[in-house]
């Protein structure tokens, strides 16, 4: 649990604000770092059993990469995001890769569509009220800041819109 500097626990809607401080930096380096690739983001907010919220970028990249690219993304999250430390986001424990299917492939859509499913889907799919108490203060939190489950770069929600046959789907 995060307690503030009175020994209180934090309210849910700041550590959120916290979070997003660091988004746009990150996204920013980001790009810099991947400027000459062919690459997507997903990012992903996830409810965690202290009742804070979590937050996943997936990075669909073109090529081969190793996880010491995405240093740097780690570097400006910690720099940019006032409650966290460095201690907490080691590149080898947050940074996994993985090969799969460039996303303007067929497979490649599929595994991005069950990556987002697993997330959005996954354990928190029974009715609101037989959630456990952590998914609706998650939900409580997400309406609260008007925050969504996932947010896709613009190609990469085109990219899950497409259909079987890899026409844009009306």
């Amino acid at each position: 649990m995060l307690i503030d500097e009175h020994g209180h626990p934090r309210p849910s809607v700041e550590q959120v604000r916290d979070l997003f401080a660091s988004y746009d930096a990150v996204r920013r380096e980001l790009s810099r770092t991947l400027k000459d690739r062919d690459w997507e983001y997903l990012c992903i907010l996830e409810p965690h059993d202290s009742g804070y919220v979590h937050l996943h970028i997936g990075v669909f990249v073109k090529g081969p990469v190793v996880a010491e690219q995405f240093e740097s993304m780690l570097d400006t999250h910690v720099a940019n995001c006032p409650t966290v430390s460095a201690g907490a986001h080691q590149l080898l424990d947050q940074v996994t890769v993985q090969e799969a299917s460039h996303p303007s492939q067929r497979g490649g859509i599929e595994k991005l569509g069950a990556y987002v499913a697993s997330y959005l889907a996954g354990e928190y799919d029974a009715e609101p009220g037989e959630q456990p108490a952590f998914v609706k203060r998650f939900y409580a939190t997400m309406w609260a800041t008007g925050r969504q489950g996932s947010r896709p770069s613009n190609d990469a929600q085109t990219l899950m819109n497409l259909d079987s046959d890899g026409s844009d789907s009306e």
